[in-house]
């Protein structure tokens, strides 16, 4: 072996390590360690688990997707791009406990049935896609009404499993927070006013990728809130077929917008308005892009993410996606 090839074959081993990030992962009391612990970046197909000694080593990705640790049984740990530490590094999990209802104790009237249908509707989405979803343990999902404040509130402390017929997934999601609001009309019919929910998602693509799995996924994703995000980052607004409109006015793409680069490779975007009408190809499918008033600016990344959380909110038909339509950030139109 020449000196010349052993120092190239050197230098790609250490270049293989940089890229890669190790570590085990522990009981805290115990200080045993976690076999099978879901080791992922949120939002992506990119995910391991750990072995018998718990030990995981999964390799770097692009973006500010963070980084789960996730264990049935044990609160998750999340780690942020550049708050993961260097490697090797440990992780202790803490045994979760029932969660604690921030609402008073008071009868539910509503059945379990009207709340699964009322759940399944705002977590899965209201789409074509939602539609041949299914959550395969939807009996771990606690689900609670609440008359005094008319909210729906669920939590699960195991990640909820969604099987996606349309798009070709198996879905492991966190739930986070979840809330629908309701408000009572003058006629007496409850109606929804708003919902909102948070979590994190790994994705598992079945292993049979047909045709109708890759044709559903780019209908999916054409016109979506994702592809709108790409399209501001990369300035290619009115080349990905959206129309920009403001107070019923169509408007010049960029007017209302600041963008720039920033040296972490993310494009920092500040909105300059409360409100934008989006249009994809028809003026029959229109979203809204709904400044939060708190929040100054945001940034995108090179998958389309953005930062911080609910800097931005959606109405329209970027309001009616839900898990249903999610498709991961690492996903690229074929």
């Amino acid at each position: 072996m020449s000196a010349k090839f052993f120092v190239l074959l050197f230098l790609c081993t250490l270049l293989s390590q940089a890229q890669a990030i190790k570590g085990r992962v522990f009981d805290a009391l115990t200080k045993e360690p976690l076999q099978d612990v879901s080791v992922y970046y949120d939002g992506t197909t990119t995910g391991v688990i750990t072995n018998p000694e718990g030990y995981f080593e999964i390799k770097k990705i692009n973006g500010i997707a963070p980084l789960i640790i996730s264990y049935t049984g044990y609160s998750p740990k999340l780690f942020e791009q550049e708050a993961i530490p260097n490697n090797p590094f440990d992780v202790y999990l803490i045994e979760s406990r029932e969660k604690l209802m921030d609402v008073v104790i008071e009868a539910d009237p509503w059945s379990r049935e009207r709340k699964e249908k009322q759940f399944k509707k705002e977590f899965l989405g209201k789409t074509i896609a939602s539609q041949e979803c299914t959550i395969l343990n939807l009996e771990k999902v606690e689900l609670k009404f609440s008359p005094s404040n008319q909210t729906l509130y669920a939590w699960c402390d195991e990640p909820i499993l969604i099987e996606n017929k349309h798009l070709g997934y198996k879905v492991s999601f966190n739930l986070q927070d979840f809330e629908v609001l309701y408000t009572t009309t003058e006629m007496g019919l409850i109606m929804k006013k708003q919902s909102f929910f948070s979590g994190t998602s790994f994705f598992n693509p079945f292993e049979k990728t047909r045709k109708k799995y890759i044709k559903n996924r780019k209908n999916t994703y054409l016109g979506s809130s994702m592809h709108y995000l790409r399209a501001l980052r990369d300035k290619k607004i009115a080349e990905e077929k959206f129309r920009t409109f403001h107070k019923g006015f169509e408007t010049m793409p960029y007017r209302y917008y600041n963008i720039s680069n920033e040296e972490n490779g993310l494009t920092k975007i500040s909105m300059l308005v409360d409100k934008l009408t989006i249009v994809y190809n028809s003026l029959s499918d229109q979203s809204m892009i709904i400044k939060n008033p708190g929040i100054d600016h945001f940034y995108i990344d090179s998958t389309g993410l953005f930062i911080p959380y609910g800097a931005i909110m959606y109405s329209g038909v970027f309001g009616l996606e839900g898990v249903g339509t999610m498709l991961p950030s690492d996903y690229k139109v074929d």
